[in-house]
């Protein structure tokens, strides 16, 4: 009985954690990048962080995908390498008279992830 109640507190919790982070963007530089035919959304604390997701229009077309075909159909999800690779893309044509380094701070669902970075 615990763990019943215990599962959808977890659940709620890391939800909450994710709408927070995505409001703590909310005025921030926002952009849609596309890399290898692939949509991302962007949004930049300029030479702090910045996170990154599949663009909106995409996930919810996944969404409709998966109810619609009761999810049989469901689409395979982005290796995390292809975040690392559209930050890498992004921030050489956002800073292309510097050199940044970027890490992965954190990742508060399959695919949406946090990083650091700095650009000298």
């Amino acid at each position: 009985m615990r763990n019943l109640i215990s599962l959808p507190l977890v659940m709620i919790l890391l939800t909450g954690c994710a709408v927070g982070k995505s409001l703590e963007y909310f005025l921030d530089k926002e952009t849609f990048h596309q890399y290898e035919g692939n949509c991302f959304l962007i949004a930049d604390k300029v030479n702090e962080r910045l996170i990154v997701q599949k663009c909106p229009l995409r996930s919810a077309i996944e969404v409709v995908g998966n109810v619609a075909t009761l999810g049989i159909a469901s689409p395979p999800k982005f290796p995390k390498v292809k975040y690392d690779n559209a930050i890498g893309d992004y921030l050489k044509q956002t800073y292309s008279d510097k050199k940044c380094n970027f890490k992965t701070n954190l990742s508060y669902e399959a695919e949406f992830y946090e990083y650091t970075y700095s650009c000298n």
